[in-house]
């Protein structure tokens, strides 16, 4: 390799090297990573939870308890003029959705791995580009990258939530933002082709008790 070829990959070795110490050095841990350890021995959180693919918009309103392993959404979705609501209980073994005042049975429960929450965490975790700030008592990070496998996963059971002919999304930009180790809110702008969905996820209270009944 010729010496001006090395004297520019040391360079961006050592850009990355040095972007890689801002990021440890002014925000002490990563902020998703400590969110993440927090979220896994939390009691359970409440969320307001906003989809816009265009087509479709969602508001989904949920409680979630960790201790007991029951989650309980309010989901209300406007199509053109037309609003649909539905309500969704699930425990470790099975799903109850309420159909027209009554509860039809389905299969399957949820673990933490399931949840919105934790997965947009890891989005923020794992995104090849991001960048982080203080903003006054709490943290930021900006994350982006291009949307492979958990992008596409996350994207595609929302699009299925709100029955939306979004198309796939080719990147994904995002903001976390959290309170110590206390995630507060996560934005994120799903890009494809000039077409942007974008989510919307905001923790209302944290490691609380919550009472989940159908």
């Amino acid at each position: 390799m010729k010496p001006v070829k090395v004297a520019l990959a040391l360079g961006a070795l050592l850009a990355a090297a040095a972007l890689a110490v801002v990021f440890v050095t002014t925000l002490g841990r990563d902020p998703a990573s400590c969110a993440l350890e927090r979220l896994a021995s939390a009691r359970g959180w409440r969320f307001e939870e906003i989809i816009d693919f265009g087509d479709v918009k969602v508001l989904v309103v949920g409680n979630v308890s960790l201790a007991t392993q029951e989650l309980l959404t309010s989901i209300t979705a406007w199509r053109a003029a037309a609003a649909e609501n539905r309500i969704v209980y699930s425990n470790a073994t099975h799903s109850m959705v309420l159909v027209e005042g009554g509860w039809v049975s389905r299969r399957g429960g949820w673990r933490l791995e399931d949840t919105v929450l934790y997965r947009l965490l890891l989005l923020a975790r794992d995104s090849p580009e991001r960048s982080a700030h203080a903003l006054g008592d709490t943290r930021v990070v900006e994350f982006r990258g291009p949307c492979r496998s958990l992008c596409l996963s996350l994207f595609s059971e929302l699009r299925s939530l709100a029955q939306s002919s979004a198309p796939e999304p080719e990147s994904y930009s995002g903001r976390f933002i959290a309170s110590g180790c206390t995630p507060l809110e996560l934005t994120v702008d799903f890009e494809s082709n000039g077409s942007v969905a974008k989510l919307s996820y905001k923790v209302t209270s944290f490691d609380v008790p919550v009472s989940v009944k159908p």
